[in-house]
């Protein structure tokens, strides 16, 4: 017999003139209980790590260096770089003018800088991140030519 819960069922049964009286009632069991639930879940910190791990890599240099000769011809602007897309990709430079004019130079953008480095004069640039540098500019005043060393660090 099946009932729902907290159904009673009422029985009278006559038997021999004697009333048996009987009442069943029916409880479901319980309801299993739940499983607990699982501990929650740590934070996953593999993408925070390599982000910090990609900037302290992009900081540092590979060693490899690299030695260019850059001639300039009156106020044309010369451009060094290694491909028109990739660029140079150096952390630091020295750019020594080796003469015998005036050298004008610019990092990566050229906004006609104002002062020459001096025959025999040498200029250190950094970035500080590797691959800051993609292009150099050069140029001297109209009428001279001046070459100049430039060693790059990628």
């Amino acid at each position: 017999m099946k009932l729902e819960t907290g159904i009673t069922l009422v029985a009278l049964a006559l038997t021999g003139g004697i009333a048996i009286y009987a009442i069943w009632k029916y409880t479901a069991p319980a309801a299993p209980t739940p499983p607990p639930e699982p501990p929650p879940t740590p934070p996953d910190y593999t993408e925070a790590l390599q982000n910090i791990n990609d900037n302290i890599t992009s900081q540092i240099p590979e060693g490899t260096t690299e030695n260019r000769k850059v001639l300039v011809s009156g106020d044309a602007v010369e451009m060094l770089t290694e491909d028109r897309y990739r660029g140079l990709n150096w952390i630091s430079c020295d750019i020594t003018n080796i003469g015998p004019g005036v050298l004008y130079y610019d990092v990566n953008e050229w906004r006609n800088p104002e002062h020459p480095l001096q025959v025999g004069g040498s200029v250190s640039v950094n970035l500080g991140q590797k691959g800051a540098i993609k292009k150099l500019f050069f140029s001297s005043n109209a009428g001279t030519t001046t070459e100049a060393s430039v060693d790059g660090l990628a």
